[in-house]
């Protein structure tokens, strides 16, 4: 059975975000401590170091951004699917003609 979730105060986190500062992967007998001095679990511990490491490097690599609506594709290449007509392929102008025709002849 699993512990209940670990809600991290504001205390406790100034006090790991102290120990991330000197040591981004503390050893087990370190996280052991930690634990104890907080009251949870070891790998509670380990769980929050992990998560501030990916947290570290999102920041680090600049990905902590707005993300961006996605367009559909169909959107992207100016289709219209919501009628009931498919879009106009140009299968020559994509593969080529002569890949086209080959296409063409093997499937008849």
């Amino acid at each position: 059975m699993s512990s209940p979730r670990w809600i991290v105060d504001g205390q406790s986190r100034v006090f790991l975000e102290q120990v991330f500062a000197s040591d981004q992967f503390p050893s087990r007998h370190l996280r052991t401590q930690l634990a104890d001095k907080l009251s949870v679990t070891a790998r509670q511990v380990q769980v929050w170091f992990q998560n501030r490491r990916q947290k570290a490097k999102k920041i680090r690599v600049g990905c902590v951004r707005k993300r961006q609506p996605r367009v559909p594709v169909d959107a992207q290449l100016g289709w219209d699917l919501g009628t009931d007509s498919s879009p106009d392929i140009d299968v020559e102008h994509i593969l080529g003609p002569d890949a086209a025709a080959q296409a063409f002849y093997s499937t008849s």
